[in-house]
């Protein structure tokens, strides 16, 4: 049975990258009323529920989870539960079947292909107030189909949640925390929509600088209106790039920093001036790609959002593409 959730405020955390934004939130005392995990991350932070739609024995009877493996087999025939399954196993006392029916007739549709997404419909079902997912990228650079796939569905259902009135929020920046510092924000998107029109008029090119994550971010910052991006991330996590190499447990990362952050303002600019605060924090990266696989992705990626929106080159891609507001 779904228990009613009217109104509550619930936080779907997940292993991407950006999860990191839920502890910055939760240090900020952001309300929330329910912390919801996706698989592994039932072993790393507090939570009310845990979303685990293999069965246990993907991870009890098989290393095909790969690095979860370990993890997972530690917390599952501890856990009490609920942990929302597909199938139950008696060697793991928390398990819950899904509430599939439930959850579909709620939603009005089937359509779930992945982890989160259930988590999504569930929380659909319960009547939540406010959903706020982290560490939701879906930035698998090995199995890229599969990522826009489950991405598409998230996507799909967070409409859904919207059409009833439920707010969602996705967690923003990287290495940026202006928001929480000087609570001045403004998503790249609007910002370079916004000014798309007085650039034509002036003559006057649009850079969009950051919020760069993924291929979909470049192509809606040219598709909105901006004329070239600056991006620090997706650079910095190139094989080539000049940030800092660390190891951590025995892996080695690239060390990134925003540009407000104490740590760069200590190592070229004499340290934090007196009367002002960091707005910008420290993020550890795993080195994905050479510059040349990352350029191809991307630019790979903008081609292919031209051809969709029936353009044939930037030009005529601004001029025919069209976009959708969903409102809660």
């Amino acid at each position: 049975m779904i228990p009613d959730l009217s109104g509550k405020s619930i936080a779907i955390v997940a292993m991407g990258k950006s999860h990191s934004q839920f502890i910055l939130a939760k240090t900020h005392s952001q309300p929330i009323d329910e912390v919801w995990a996706i698989n592994a991350m039932a072993g790393v932070i507090y939570h009310d529920r845990v979303f685990m739609m293999d069965p246990a024995s993907r991870f009890l009877d098989s290393d095909d989870a790969g690095t979860q493996t370990g993890l997972m087999r530690s917390v599952l025939d501890k856990h009490t539960g609920p942990i929302y399954t597909c199938e139950l196993d008696p060697r793991c006392p928390g398990l819950v079947e899904f509430p599939l029916d439930e959850v579909m007739n709620a939603c009005g549709t089937g359509y779930f292909n992945n982890t989160v997404a259930f988590a999504i419909g569930y929380a659909i079902a319960a009547k939540v107030g406010q959903i706020h997912l982290y560490g939701i990228d879906f930035s698998y650079k090995n199995v890229v189909h599969f990522a826009e796939a489950g991405r598409a569905c998230c996507e799909f259902l967070l409409a859904k949640a919207m059409e009833r009135g439920i707010k969602v929020g996705i967690a923003q920046g990287w290495a940026c925390e202006t928001k929480n510092t000087a609570g001045c924000t403004e998503k790249q998107f609007s910002a370079v929509l916004k000014f798309k029109e007085l650039s034509k008029i002036y003559g006057i090119p649009i850079i969009s600088d950051g919020g760069i994550r993924e291929p979909a971010d470049f192509v809606k910052s040219i598709a909105a209106g901006a004329n070239s991006i600056m991006a620090g991330k997706i650079f910095a996590e190139c094989v080539e790039s000049a940030a800092q190499v660390v190891e951590i447990n025995g892996k080695q990362q690239k060390l990134y920093a925003g540009m407000a952050s104490t740590y760069v303002q200590e190592q070229w600019k004499g340290g934090l001036k007196s009367g002002t605060c960091a707005e910008g924090g420290v993020r550890y990266l795993d080195i994905q790609y050479s510059l040349s696989e990352m350029l191809e992705r991307y630019s790979g990626a903008l081609r292919s959002g031209i051809t969709y929106a029936g353009g044939k080159d930037i030009k005529t891609f601004q001029e025919n593409v069209e976009f959708i507001k969903l409102m809660s």
